[in-house]
């Protein structure tokens, strides 16, 4: 099949009218034809050879850089490339045929374009297909939106996808129209909730000099921001996503409160569990790492205290030396260095007695009798 013959199968699959190649010299033809047996063969340095042969003696023969194209691609027949699907509009060989009058691959180019653009249209589909399927109505009415404006810009407007990318915007808008009306009623909801969980924080603040309120502020503030964007047809949140930033900020205010409620009953240990389990809406790494030290040091003091109780008092003492800080640990531990003072000047009492006593036998019994 040579090829224009080529070029005339596919264009008249896809009903494209074209006025054949001109008749040229036999021995262009017979050239020509070398190429594409060449080529058929897979002999692209042979087919190369033929091919600048012919554009070395005609410059403008359009159909030797018609073939150039297939040449440097290593492609045996044009159908092959429009298989391959890329576009030819930056090849210099693909200009210059088209430039020199080469009409045919000029509309070869469109048909590979043309698949090209309805394989982008099957991908937005499935794409757009996901987001609604996941409620997210608004990105697949924008995806679907933007992708219809280009295929009327550039006149892809038929073909199955193009008409089920209309049906399927058609669907979103209508979602998403109720979807809107949802989500305000949704965020209003947020908002008095939130503005009810802040005024219980205000009282931590006052107590332990903390800025928790303003933290679920922003947060407040955040949901407002949110609202104002859906009055305006922009938001992007899905509904169980918010539900789920609720129950998470809810949970962690309802931790934070008993955290609190356990450093006031000298519960470090609790308080500590109670602030690592929280999230990130609230900082509250400088009073976990309090709590973590507080419960350290309790642990200790009640070490200490128990070996103070059980008389074992140099054990006593050396624990008491890590938690002097906590409680009245100093108090004890100044009480047990007396304690340990006072037995060794009693120990000190008793060796020198000892030793006078001995000395004192020795003498006596080298007296002379």
């Amino acid at each position: 099949m040579s090829q224009t013959e080529s070029f005339n199968h596919i264009l008249v699959k896809k009903g494209i009218q074209h006025q054949p190649l001109p008749v040229t010299l036999s021995s262009l033809e017979d050239d020509l034809q070398m190429i594409e047996d060449s080529l058929l063969n897979g002999a692209f340095d042979q087919a190369k050879a033929f091919a600048q042969s012919i554009l070395d003696a005609d410059p403008c023969n359009h159909q030797a850089y018609a073939y150039m194209v297939l040449i440097d691609r290593q492609m045996h027949s044009f159908d092959e490339l429009l298989e391959a699907g890329e576009a030819l509009d930056r090849d210099l060989n693909y200009k210059k045929a088209v430039y020199y009058g080469n009409q045919e691959l000029a509309h070869f180019n469109a048909l590979i374009k043309e698949k090209i653009f309805n394989a982008s249209l099957e991908k937005i589909y499935y794409q757009s297909i996901y987001a609604y399927l996941e409620q997210d109505y608004f990105t697949c009415k924008v995806k679907l939106a933007a992708k219809l404006k280009e295929a009327q810009m550039f006149g892809y407007t038929h073909g199955s996808f193009y008409e089920k990318l209309i049906l399927l915007k058609n669907a979103a808008d209508t979602k998403y129209a109720a979807q809107k009306e949802e989500y305000i009623k949704f965020y209003r909801d947020e908002l008095t909730s939130f503005v009810y969980f802040r005024n219980l924080l205000v009282d931590i603040d006052f107590k332990y000099d903390t800025s928790y309120s303003r933290d679920l502020e922003r947060i407040i503030e955040c949901h407002h921001r949110y609202l104002k964007e859906i009055h305006q047809g922009h938001f992007h949140k899905k509904r169980y996503d918010m539900n789920y930033e609720k129950e998470c900020i809810m949970n962690d205010i309802q931790k934070l409160i008993d955290g609190y409620a356990a450093l006031d009953q000298e519960r470090y240990e609790e308080a500590y569990k109670l602030f690592r389990q929280m999230g990130d809406c609230f900082h509250v790494d400088e009073i976990r790492n309090q709590a973590k030290r507080l419960s350290k040091l309790q642990e200790r003091y009640h070490y200490a205290l128990t070996a103070y109780k059980e008389a074992h008092y140099y054990r006593a003492l050396n624990a008491f030396s890590l938690c002097l800080t906590y409680k009245d640990s100093a108090q004890y531990y100044h009480q047990i260095k007396d304690i340990l003072i006072t037995k060794a000047i009693f120990l000190v009492k008793i060796v020198a007695l000892i030793d006078l006593c001995f000395f004192m036998y020795m003498l006596y019994s080298n007296m002379p009798k």
